[in-house]
């Protein structure tokens, strides 16, 4: 119907509906790019990322919180939180009362002025919702349409709506310091335990150093420099210790192999495997195993 919405991506769960369109690129003064509903799960999170376009979180409900800019912030029901073209961020739902929000993204020539008029800049990404209920009300109304190609243009005139009422409803600065918090280390640490967190729970799994960086919206050596920092430790070595260990818990298993043991961590080679174990440990892998097999045998209590 609207030959200047292509839709690219469309969902429609029970917890999770959105629309994303393409870019159009060209001097359009603004321009929608999504628009969608998420009722989070316990923990949730996403990023970090970079996006190429403006994006504005509204939070209907929980709690969470946001990492960017070297801040974090916590965004409660009745908030909302904006992130940049090009800004690192990563935000997470609280694990007892996660988010429920809205979002919209949209770019152009307009967007950034729109942002900065709306309260938001890099150093304070997070403020109030005055008179949140109309803001949601409207909001939700868009949901309910259906996501849907035919209703991009009702979903272009939302995402003005909304950049309206922030704008016209400016927020009381010592609000939005009071969600602020100050004591926040650089966001290296939290680029660790995301990168560990993948590695614990894809160390089965071809997994590469670029294609972790990738994962992250990272430059390769900006990553693997702040790994080594704040760990001591090269990110292969990492995950080389990591698989290691694993295959010790299957080794001390009586029906697993060397070579079962090797493939389930996440070694395509068992003589590579093997190298890498007595370089570890002093012993082989099967030397490792018969002296698993020889402490659990039965002890002769006979006098």
């Amino acid at each position: 119907m609207y030959p200047f919405f292509t839709v690219v991506e469309a969902s429609l769960t029970g917890n999770e509906q959105y629309i994303h369109f393409s870019h159009q690129g060209g001097d359009a003064p603004l321009s929608l790019v999504q628009f969608g509903w998420h009722r989070t799960k316990s923990g949730y999170g996403y990023g970090p990322m970079v996006r190429d376009h403006c994006l504005i979180h509204f939070i209907a409900s929980g709690t969470g919180r946001v990492l960017a800019s070297d801040m974090e912030y916590s965004v409660q029901p009745g908030e909302c939180f904006a992130i940049f073209p090009h800004q690192i961020a990563y935000y997470e739902s609280d694990h007892q009362d996660p988010w429920v929000y809205y979002w919209l993204g949209f770019e152009g020539a307009w967007s950034i002025d729109l942002m900065r008029s709306a309260g938001f800049s890099h150093e304070l990404i997070v403020r109030p919702i005055i008179d949140s209920e109309i803001l949601f009300s409207t909001l939700q109304q868009g949901i309910d349409l259906g996501m849907h190609a035919d209703n991009a243009l009702y979903f272009s005139g939302l995402l003005r709506q909304a950049l309206h009422h922030l704008i016209s409803r400016p927020a009381p600065m010592e609000e939005r310091m009071d969600t602020v918090k100050q004591k926040y280390n650089p966001l290296g640490n939290e680029y660790v335990r995301i990168v560990t967190s993948i590695i614990e729970t894809s160390y089965r799994e071809r997994l590469s150093v670029n294609e972790l960086a990738s994962r992250m919206g990272l430059n390769r050596s900006y990553l693997t420099t702040l790994f080594k920092e704040h760990t001591g430790q090269s990110i292969q070595e990492y995950l080389i210790e990591f698989r290691l260990q694993q295959s010790i818990l299957r080794l001390q298993r009586a029906n697993y192999s060397v070579k079962q043991a090797a493939l389930e961590c996440g070694f395509s080679d068992s003589l590579y495997y093997s190298r890498l174990f007595k370089a570890h440990y002093g012993v082989s892998p099967r030397a490792y195993r018969a002296i698993q097999e020889q402490n659990e045998e039965p002890k002769n209590n006979e006098p």
